[in-house]
């Protein structure tokens, strides 16, 4: 259990430097038209058990899908800015919004994160989409 915490931890780190490190890149103003929620979560529900953060104790439904969609839907709700401006907020507001999910913000911050980043940095193919969509 510690090194898969440790695992996590290293991999948020990796995520906000990432982030960090392009302060001076534009960050891609979403609007609602640049993504579709059910593409989104089906994204994650094929890749959740790949993570560095995923424990088998937890599903995907109950658990880890509402911290998925709070990451991407936070990210259009905060349009231009970026994660490490308003994760602060996020972590207030996560008992409010988590539902059922049985993670507490020091689990969920992991799959917000990466469903924020997902929405920077997407697939070739989702990219593709949203250049129809017209989010691109």
């Amino acid at each position: 259990m510690q090194s898969q915490i440790r695992k996590s931890e290293d991999h948020l780190m990796a995520v906000k430097s990432s982030v960090s490190s392009n302060n001076n890149t534009p960050v891609r103003n979403a609007s609602s038209d640049t993504f579709d929620a059910t593409s989104q979560d089906a994204y994650w529900r094929d890749t959740y058990q790949s993570t560095p953060y995923y424990d088998s104790s937890y599903t995907y439904d109950r658990d880890y899908a509402p911290a998925y969609k709070y990451g991407y839907e936070s990210h259009q709700k905060y349009a231009g800015r970026r994660y490490h401006e308003v994760e602060k907020d996020l972590a207030a507001s996560w008992d409010k919004t988590r539902g059922n999910s049985r993670l507490d913000w020091s689990k969920a911050r992991f799959a917000a994160v990466d469903a924020w980043n997902h929405l920077e940095r997407p697939t070739p193919d989702e990219r593709d989409h949203m250049r129809i969509k017209g989010g691109l």
